[in-house]
């Protein structure tokens, strides 16, 4: 009868980090640094497939402002909400933004101030 206990204690006790574990497979990223991002670029990205939810300059709106968001995140961590997002945002990459799109796209979010 111990063991059982034990066995279903263990089984609480897992269960949720395993459930946990399941939706948040590893996320590849494309290099960040090369070839280097083109900010120009980047705010085109940006006001084509971001601003509609995060406000133009990225003040916010629907989705979270983004402004000073190099305070808060590292670049991989912005790449890899775009490349694996999470709560409302839609998929975009790799469609309709790709590797060289990404890059660019970090770039100018980290220059927004």
């Amino acid at each position: 009868m111990k063991s059982l206990r034990q066995f279903f204690g263990l089984l609480a006790c897992c269960v949720p980090i395993i459930a946990s574990a399941e939706g948040s497979a590893a996320v590849t990223l494309p290099s960040l640094t090369e070839p280097p991002a083109d900010i120009g670029n980047g705010k085109k990205v940006f006001n084509r497939s971001c601003a509609i939810c995060h406000g133009q300059k990225g003040s916010g709106g629907l989705g979270p402002a983004l402004k000073g968001i190099r305070d808060r995140l590292a670049p991989e961590a912005i790449a890899a909400q775009i490349v694996q997002p999470k709560g409302e945002m839609p998929k975009l990459y790799p469609k309709p933004v790709g590797d060289q799109e990404l890059r660019d796209v970090v770039g100018y979010l980290l220059s927004l101030e």
